[in-house]
């Protein structure tokens, strides 16, 4: 019988241990794993491959002759959702959605507080030796955020700031019953009736044909001037240039960004100096349980497949999640 062959592309988000690869080999001996670094992997072990867990490029897809599953361990992959990329039609892909909501919750939890408490200010001034006290112009438990988005990320969001006493609204693309650490919850439609209400905009969605520069000049015309922008999904979900409009103009009063339209963000770019911005290098997500938590789908998903049943984040090609 012909072997398997999984090509596992390790990352910073996919370390697999020996225990691991030695678990997976007592109960799988029919398959051959190939390991390589995402980065350095070649043609020929593309080409091997029935099943690769990694991101691999794009236009090396086409090489993948043999390839029948793909598992990204990301949760965004609208790269990977166009069935023309792949050399065969019926392939499946699947993300690691699931992953990541509990520790870039914490983040934007960070987020919120760093700017409630002045942080950034207080962070200047000690740069400049100046002991100045700064009173919070509204405390968080008497603030409102609007969470667009609510998969995975955006319910573990919501639940953390309901925790601190927040006022939590949110956006999700289809009705659904609103659970109960949720105060409203609308459609996109109701987006921009929402914006003026909120204090703290954290979107979570993923990106999306559809929501390509979902928060355009119009939403960001809508925020209260005191209010806070944070974005931990996409950079590409937001009007970049109208958000660093409304940014110097102090229209708003601050965003914390931890994804730019273009990533690593050009040296040129005006967020670097804006006094008013957070900025981290897509690194909310960051956790050392990481490659754990990927692993264990991917075994688990691994168990669905040799049945033939439905995976775990099995992601529809026409939805793009």
């Amino acid at each position: 019988m012909n072997k398997k062959v999984i090509l596992l592309l390790t990352s910073n988000y996919l370390k697999p241990s020996k225990e691991d690869l030695e678990q997976l080999k007592d109960l799988y001996p029919e398959v051959e794993i190939i390991i390589r670094e995402n980065s350095n992997y070649s043609i020929e072990d593309i080409k091997k491959a029935e099943i690769i867990v990694g991101r691999p490029k794009v236009e090396d897809l086409k090489h993948a002759k043999n390839l029948k599953w793909l598992q990204t361990p990301s949760a965004g992959c609208l790269a990977y959702t166009y069935p023309e990329i792949y050399a065969n039609e019926e392939v499946i892909l699947s993300n690691a959605s699931g992953t990541y909501g509990k520790q870039i919750s914490d983040h934007v939890l960070g987020l919120i507080i760093s700017f409630n408490h002045n942080f950034p200010l207080y962070n200047k001034q000690k740069k400049e030796h100046l002991w100045k006290g700064i009173f919070p112009e509204k405390d968080i438990f008497e603030s409102t955020i609007l969470i667009v988005g609510f998969g995975d990320i955006g319910k573990h969001v919501a639940l953390k700031t309901k925790a601190l006493g927040m006022k939590t609204i949110v956006i999700k693309r289809t009705k659904i019953e609103k659970p109960i650490y949720v105060d409203k919850l609308g459609t996109t439609k109701d987006l921009k009736n929402y914006i003026p209400e909120a204090d703290y905009i954290c979107l979570t969605l993923p990106l999306t044909p559809e929501t390509i520069n979902i928060f355009d000049k119009e939403c960001f015309s809508l925020m209260k001037k005191d209010s806070y922008f944070i974005n931990i999904a996409r950079g590409e979900l937001v009007d970049e240039k109208a958000l660093i409009k409304a940014l110097k103009n102090e229209q708003i009063a601050g965003a914390g960004l931890d994804v730019t339209m273009k990533e690593p963000l050009e040296n040129e770019s005006l967020l670097w100096d804006l006094e008013n911005v957070i900025l981290t290098p897509h690194t909310s997500g960051c956790s050392l349980n990481d490659s754990k938590f990927v692993f264990n789908i991917f075994k688990e998903n691994l168990k669905n497949y040799k049945k033939g049943l439905s995976l775990k984040n099995q992601v529809d090609f026409n939805r793009k999640y």
